[in-house]
């Protein structure tokens, strides 16, 4: 028995073409978007839509119930599963009635499609598209083959025209793609090169490789070629050209854009000569600044019109890395933005701005990282600076003693009150209140206190805060050269002032020739760095950035907008931010007035178990720490102690800043009480810990605390400015997930999801 025909003619013909028409328009307006380009789209699947409906109506009942149940097995809505219910109901029927009735196969195979036209996104990207093609292409194959011979060589040529052209198009796109692809290449290249020097500083270099993007528009015309534009109605293919026409075409006018904007830029001229800052020139340089940070924001837009899930891999991961690069730099350009902003009023355009500078050394630990052991005050005037004081930790715990700090909070009075007052009460401070107002992390906490407290221990009202360590100071030595001085034979320089500051200099027995070194030394460097050419601004956050970044430089303002930007640009100081995740923080504070911190180090890990059914998160933070000091050869300054400990004993209050709630705590495995106080969102256990020389310690602490709902585990941790960095490893459920780069001091951020 032969395959039965059907004919549609006459009637039949015209209702099914009114279903074809009727169902190919209503698929148009679903949104499926073959090849990206709206109008060609809707045309495309209407006309597609219709073709498939028009041949189904011959289609075997049984294709077109299968059809629809194919359709209804992926709907994403209940309206479309009853549709695709009703449609297959009414295939069956037609196989019940055994008549032809192309109008009711027709209205099957409508069903069918509007539904496979609304499917969404399922699976892997393209999964659906799949499915809707070749059901609705095996529903219109099996009505054709039911047509009358005539008409399936028509339909046959149709199909076999469009394969033809589709495989014309596609060639043709090849063609310009090989063409395109050196141009391209050397465009991207040429860009990311340019984002990359910027980033860098080298604004010269980047105009001239921005310059060399501008050629993308080779790359342009090869792919807007006549033999590439029969692509466009090509699916996938039209995907990848429309991509890449827009990436060229805004790249290219972007390009040209960024490259005009940094002819008019000059960091040269921001350099500090001879003490003073070229206020004019840095409110110059903020609107072209403002431009080329527009300019990166419409190449970020460009590259997000222009992707698009159909492209292929090795392109969409390209376009991935240029985007993370413009992001990269976005966010340094908005810094870089701020600055020039806030700039002129911090230098002193509005009025004289001063600024207090303490020099620390971690030799002497303490929470924000060392010891203060002497102070500048420096003056800012229209741009001009200068040193308007100098001096030594001694005169202000003199001049302070007996006052009041009122500013401080009551959380800070409560953990670190013993250090700095002789009645918490009134807030009396105390004879050595300097030498220990560094004992919080929290700088921000710490540069409060001191711009309250500089005035009334004989310094005059100052507008901000910054801290030096040993190694900012000879980075900054890097700029100034070496110190010399002559009567003690003695030259320290970039390479050499770290150590002589943290060990050598306690070979001098003297305390007071000391000190008068330890003020020469940066002093001199100091007024070098006022009376000097210095680098450009990039150069310049290239030497001090790593520094900012590890605590060693730190800024505060008394104005909020200033303070915002010291945070945007990692000289804030403060305790990281949970963003309501958890937190972990070490800090340690020498008990014992010695500078044996230099022989100190360790090493932390800590361990995170997270019950996935109840939330519940249990943590457990060892820390080690190993004193390696000898107890002779050294001056008793360095290893010895006012307070009865044996040469060489290292005595620390040990503070650990946690979110979690503490459940457990031990030294060398033997449970010890800690004391539990609040410093701004963290918890504060701490104990004092002494270790004898050559000898280790182990601290352990054991939190509990839960998630929030759906939430990620995310983990914020500030690593302190020691002499030799803890390092610290984390782990959660078993698995590493410590952070990049944690061996360095600073705040670093994790995410488990």
């Amino acid at each position: 028995m032969g395959r039965q025909r059907i004919r549609v003619n006459g009637a039949d013909a015209r209702q099914v073409a009114a279903i074809a028409l009727a169902g190919g328009i209503g698929a148009a307006v679903a949104g499926a978007r073959p090849t990206g380009s709206p109008v060609i789209d809707v045309a495309m699947v209407a006309l597609g839509g219709a073709g498939a409906i028009w041949a189904a109506a011959s289609a075997p009942w049984w294709a077109g119930v299968s059809a629809a149940a194919i359709a209804t097995a992926f709907a994403p809505n209940l309206w479309l599963l009853l549709l695709g219910a009703l449609g297959a109901t009414a295939g069956m029927a037609i196989g019940v009635a055994r008549r032809s009735l192309p109008w009711s196969r027709a209205l099957v195979a409508a069903a069918a499609l509007q539904i496979v036209a609304r499917l969404g996104n399922f699976e892997w990207f393209g999964f659906t598209s799949a499915v809707a093609i070749v059901t609705m292409l095996a529903l219109a194959v099996l009505g054709v083959r039911r047509r009358p011979r005539r008409d399936r060589r028509v339909l046959w040529l149709v199909l076999a025209s469009i394969a033809g052209a589709g495989v014309v198009s596609a060639i043709g796109l090849g063609v310009a793609a090989a063409l395109a692809k050196d141009d391209l290449r050397s465009g991207v290249d040429a860009a990311e090169a340019g984002i990359d020097l910027l980033a860098d500083g080298d604004l010269a270099e980047a105009k001239t490789k921005f310059e060399h993007a501008v050629l993308l528009s080779l790359a342009e015309d090869d792919l807007g070629a006549p033999w590439a534009q029969p692509s466009r109605l090509l699916p996938v293919a039209a995907q990848h050209r429309n991509s890449a026409e827009s990436l060229v075409g805004g790249a290219r006018d972007l390009s040209a854009t960024i490259a005009g904007v940094l002819a008019v830029v000059d960091y040269e001229n921001l350099r500090v000569v001879n003490g003073r800052f070229d206020l004019a020139a840095i409110e110059a340089i903020e609107q072209p600044l403002q431009d080329l940070n527009d300019a990166l924001a419409g190449l970020d837009s460009t590259l997000a019109e222009a992707r698009s899930p159909w492209l292929i891999d090795a392109l969409d991961s390209r376009l991935d890395k240029l985007a993370v690069d413009i992001d990269r730099q976005q966010v340094t350009g908005g810094n870089a933005l701020a600055a020039i902003k806030y700039a002129p009023a911090l230098l002193g355009r509005d009025s004289p701005r001063r600024y207090f500078i303490a020099f620390t050394t971690p030799a002497e630990a303490r929470g924000v990282g060392g010891f203060m052991g002497n102070w500048a005050e420096i003056t800012i005037d229209r741009g001009k600076l200068s040193v308007s004081e100098f001096g030594r930790t001694k005169a202000l715990n003199d001049g302070g003693n007996g006052t009041t700090l009122d500013g401080v909070s009551n959380d800070f009075v409560n953990v670190y009150g013993g250090f700095l007052f002789s009645n918490t009460d009134t807030r009396t401070v105390g004879e050595g209140a300097w030498s220990n107002l560094t004992a919080s992390p929290d700088f921000p906490a710490v540069a409060a206190a001191m711009a309250e407290l500089y005035p009334k221990s004989g310094g005059r009202k100052v507008d901000g805060v910054f801290v030096m360590d040993v190694y900012a100071l000879a980075k900054l030595m890097e700029v100034t050269g070496d110190v010399t001085i002559a009567d003690r034979g003695i030259t320290v320089g970039a390479a050499t002032a770290a150590q002589f500051l943290l060990t050598e200099q306690y070979a001098i027995e003297a305390s007071l020739e000391r000190a008068d070194l330890l003020e020469e030394i940066s002093r001199v460097t100091i007024e070098r760095l006022l009376t000097t050419t210095l680098p450009s601004p990039p150069e310049l956050a290239d030497l001090m950035g790593p520094m900012a970044r590890q605590g060693r430089f730190l800024a505060w303002s008394a104005v909020a907008d200033e303070q915002d930007l010291f945070q945007r640009i990692n000289m804030a100081g403060g305790l990281p931010a949970r963003n309501g995740g958890d937190g972990i923080a070490v800090s340690l504070n020498n008990a014992a007035a010695n500078k044996i911190d230099y022989y100190l180090d360790g090493s932390m890990t800590y361990e995170v178990t997270i019950d996935p059914p109840t939330r519940v998160v249990r943590a457990v933070l060892t820390l080690a720490l190993t004193n390696s000091s000898p107890v002779t050869g050294r001056p008793d300054y360095v290893i010895g102690n006012t307070i009865g400990l044996p040469v060489g004993t290292n005595r620390s209050y040990v503070a650990v800043h946690h979110v979690l709630t503490p459940v457990a705590s031990a030294i060398d495995g033997q449970p010890v009480p800690f004391q539990v106080g609040i410093e701004g969102e963290y918890l504060v256990s701490s104990t004092l810990l002494d270790i004898p020389a050559g000898e280790s310690r182990t601290i352990t602490l054991t939190f509990e605390g839960a998630l929030e709902p759906g939430a990620d585990y995310r983990l914020a941790i500030r690593s302190p400015p020691f002499v030799r960095p803890i390092p610290i490893d984390v782990t959660v459920n078993g698995s590493s997930a410590t952070p990049a780069g944690i061996a360095q001091p600073g705040v670093t951020r994790l995410r488990v999801t």
